[in-house]
């Protein structure tokens, strides 16, 4: 490891540090108010924090294990390697023409993931919750890593998130923000499709039949499943599918040899996370609400698609794709609806949860 790497490491990891502390201050704040926080300025102090600070972020080019270095090239025009996916290159091509420098590229790619998942926020509380679900997402698990890392499906994914949220105030913006997506990462197809998918198989309990069925064929036959899946998909992105450490072309070895491979229970676990919570609330609480109901089929089904292919390397990049949701189905109801005698007890435990297992995972 490089002198770099050690400062980039560090850099990343007081980032980190700052949300969390922001995120137990919320939950300190949250145990003495009744209702939970809009602040709109917290939200804006949270956007131009975030992106600044991964603007300022060291870039070691000789590391090999680092997707920034990867973008780095592409915006210097030494790689070409995200041809495939139109928008982002526009995007791309657009902030080098300004010339800004690199660390301005970085800046801007998570003012655009963090500002997406401000305005879905925004739109899902009806501005009343949007700065409590905000740091919610903010402080769960992977979401620093593709903000700092992953960044072409950080910006995807939050793009994805928000189309689903303007799904209920207007269809057609909804469907521009769903091309802009798929055309800045596609594997936000998957999740696209599941929104979709959600509206033919509208009951819960069908769904959740559907993951049963999907976590035992994936338990009882997952590799001959993914490579079945891996000869259909023709994207670059499906060499991750590969059940052999030989096809995994366009990876260092060390890289691959580093990677943990197999059926991750600890992962099937933090999936169950959500669809247990969800279910209480729909089922027991009686939380009746159309956009909910609808985000948590689409959780469910998504993960089912994930769940066959568990044993793939990078495997909590396709987890990630239903993951993305989990912030939301964990707080929204409580931004959304007076569930609780005691609701902001919930509202602090819930994102007190969301802080502990992101240390874990």
């Amino acid at each position: 490891m490089y002198g770099g790497d050690i400062v980039y490491i560090g850099q990343v990891s007081l980032l980190k540090t700052v949300i969390s502390c922001i995120g137990w201050i919320i939950v300190i704040i949250s145990l003495s108010r009744k209702r939970c926080i809009n602040s709109p300025l917290l939200c804006v102090f949270l956007c131009v924090y975030f992106s600044i600070s991964c603007g300022l972020l060291d870039i070691n080019l000789n590391s090999w294990w680092n997707d920034h270095v990867v973008y780095s090239y592409t915006y210097m025009g030494q790689s070409t390697r995200y041809a495939n996916d139109p928008f982002f290159t526009f995007f791309t091509d657009v902030v080098r023409a300004t010339g800004l420098p690199l660390g301005g590229y970085f800046g801007l790619i998570a003012a655009w993931y963090v500002g997406a998942y401000w305005l879905a926020c925004r739109i899902m509380t009806r501005g009343r919750a949007q700065a409590t679900l905000l740091v919610m997402i903010m402080c769960s698990s992977f979401f620093i890593a593709y903000g700092v890392n992953t960044l072409r499906a950080g910006m995807a994914i939050s793009t994805a998130i928000l189309a689903i949220a303007m799904y209920s105030r207007s269809r057609i913006w909804a469907g521009v923000l769903v091309l802009i997506a798929i055309n800045i990462h596609f594997s936000v197809a998957l999740t696209v499709c599941a929104f979709g998918l959600a509206f033919v198989i509208k009951n819960p309990k069908w769904c959740l039949a559907l993951w049963c069925l999907c976590l035992l064929l994936s338990f009882g036959m997952g590799s001959t499943v993914q490579d079945m899946l891996a000869d259909l998909v023709t994207d670059e992105r499906a060499k991750y599918l590969e059940t052999q450490i030989s096809k995994q072309v366009g990876f260092n070895s060390a890289a691959v040899d580093l990677l943990k491979k197999g059926f991750r229970w600890d992962f099937v676990a933090y999936s169950l996370l959500p669809i247990v919570v969800g279910w209480y609330y729909i089922y027991v609480k009686k939380f009746k609400d159309g956009m909910y109901k609808h985000i948590y089929c689409t959780y469910i089904i998504a993960n089912s698609v994930w769940l066959l292919v568990i044993g793939a390397f990078f495997t909590d990049r396709f987890a990630y794709l239903s993951w993305c949701l989990t912030p939301i189905l964990l707080m929204l109801p409580l931004c959304r609806a007076r569930l609780f005698a005691n609701q902001n007890i919930a509202v602090a435990a819930t994102l007190s949860l969301t802080i502990l297992i992101a240390y874990i995972i």
